[in-house]
């Protein structure tokens, strides 16, 4: 047998005499896209690890 109850206060409801809601959300992340400008895909991350290396063994 299925039960209807409130969730908030749990009072029974009768599905044949009182109405009842379903309630569905949806949740989507708000990001803003990137820009291709911004984007830098001419850096050289190993060139700029071995500057990071050569600085420290130098300190």
């Amino acid at each position: 047998m299925i039960h209807y109850s409130c969730d908030r206060c749990k009072r029974t409801i009768d599905p044949e005499v009182d109405l009842r809601y379903v309630v569905k959300l949806e949740t989507y992340a708000a990001m803003e896209p990137i820009e291709v400008a911004d984007f830098e895909d001419d850096r050289d991350h190993l060139m700029e690890v071995q500057e990071i290396l050569e600085r420290l063994e130098d300190a």
